[in-house]
């Protein structure tokens, strides 16, 4: 991620709300390290959070 917000790439994040089944709380625990990851790019990169549908291009109404 801090490769990708350096040099203006998009990095892609796969996970799911099934990927918490088990370990919940560890599994929380690394993705809140994960936001905060991000919010120090955005601050420090302006690297800026995209769902698919906005790399897509396409929007539903």
């Amino acid at each position: 991620m801090t490769h990708a917000a350096k040099h203006k790439k998009n990095y892609h994040l796969w996970w799911h709300p099934h990927n918490f089944g088990q370990n919940t709380e560890e599994n929380f625990k690394a993705l809140e390290t994960l936001f905060i990851h991000y919010s120090t790019l955005n601050n420090t990169y302006n690297f800026s959070s995209k769902t698919m549908t906005d790399l897509t291009g396409i929007f539903h109404k």
